[in-house]
């Protein structure tokens, strides 16, 4: 191995969610205040409760709340690697994958291009990692 350290799927996934975080902290600074002070209910549902379901204390809310998924996946996926479950890797990459190049086509100027990136740099891990089994069997 070189003496340069790699990237791995777990650190480049959470760097993603630090990212993300920030961003969206910086970004909706404004609403956060509003979120923490008015729990419980400081964000609507859409259906039963209707008040800041559609606003910018919405979209603050779940710009943020994709931070926390991302660390999850990030467990998740150096879990599967860890144990050989290519099929575990797939998923998590093909999730991330997919949903980045919906947000991409929705929010053209946004972070997407970097999950798409991400989620496609998994599903070669993956994949190659499948083929390495199939030829030591």
């Amino acid at each position: 191995m070189n003496s340069r350290a790699k990237l791995s799927p777990k650190t480049a996934l959470n760097a993603l969610a630090v990212g993300h975080t920030l961003w969206g902290t910086y970004a909706y600074r404004d609403q956060l205040a509003g979120i923490v002070l008015d729990v419980p209910g400081s964000v609507g549902d859409g259906i039963f409760d209707k008040e800041h379901s559609r606003d910018a204390r919405a979209a603050a809310y779940r710009f943020l709340f994709v931070g926390p998924l991302l660390t999850a996946i990030a467990r998740l996926y150096d879990s599967a690697e860890a144990s050989g479950d290519r099929a575990a890797m797939r998923s998590a990459a093909r999730t991330l994958l997919g949903s980045s190049v919906a947000g991409l086509l929705t929010i053209p100027r946004s972070g997407f291009p970097g999950g798409v990136a991400l989620g496609l740099w998994l599903m070669r891990r993956a994949n190659r990692a499948s083929s390495l089994n199939a030829t030591r069997a």
